[in-house]
């Protein structure tokens, strides 16, 4: 009889001492930040220059004879071709 009783007793306590362990679910959800793509504008050129020959204007990349040869205005200088004329 006092061996029922331990083992009663112990079985309560033992059952006293467990919990019952509960898991929260976890919810997860995906996070977008969104951010302005800003685009750097790109400076505008510089028109090119005109060369003069004889008092005479020619635009970049126009060709000019000058001492029998050719020369090509190149932005604001004359470039020689090489080419007689």
């Amino acid at each position: 009889m006092k061996r029922s009783i331990c083992f009663a007793l112990a079985a309560l306590f033992l059952g006293a001492c467990t919990r019952t362990v509960v898991e929260k679910p976890v919810v997860e959800r995906d996070t977008v930040i969104e951010r302005p793509v800003v685009a750097a504008t790109p400076a505008p050129a510089a028109p090119l220059r005109a060369c003069t020959y004889g008092g005479t204007s020619f635009s970049h990349g126009s060709s000019s004879c000058q001492s029998q040869y050719e020369y090509r205005c190149n932005d604001g200088s004359w470039s020689s071709t090489n080419s007689r004329c």
